[in-house]
């Protein structure tokens, strides 16, 4: 299984909940269009299994959520603290850091991690993430 596969097996269990379903993958991306209590919502996927290499999609603002979808490295962790300003610029960020092998994961939201924590502790509390994802 690959990441693309992994992010359409993610999307299609958590679909269920949703009615009016419509999903749409290329490449590098999905649209997962549904409704929720009546109303139309609209979520992009990209995919990549360097974080980097999704972040030109950060200024994205025609969807209700936007979700990075990375492998679950040190080197994505450090990419994504390195850039950290740029990520809390997007309140729909989502980033999704999975293990395609031991089907683990874990997600952040910066803009709202970044209101919570405080500016001394955040990267070792992104750190501390990161290493109990890789316990489990």
């Amino acid at each position: 299984m690959d990441i693309k596969e992994w992010t359409q097996t993610y999307i299609n269990f958590n679909s269920l909940k949703y009615k009016n379903n419509q999903i749409e993958m290329d490449e590098t991306s999905c649209i997962h269009t549904y409704v929720e209590k009546g109303e139309q919502k609209k979520v992009r996927y990209f995919f990549s299994n360097e974080l980097e290499n999704l972040i030109n999609h950060i200024a994205m603002i025609d969807f209700d959520k936007i979700y990075f979808v990375c492998d679950n490295t040190k080197h994505n962790v450090d990419f994504l603290i390195s850039k950290w300003d740029k990520f809390i610029s997007n309140p729909r960020l989502i980033i999704l850091f999975i293990d395609i092998n031991t089907q683990s994961k874990w997600l952040i939201r910066p803009q709202l991690h970044n209101s919570i924590a405080d500016k001394e502790s955040l990267k070792e509390g992104i750190y501390s993430l990161y290493s109990s994802s890789k316990e489990s």
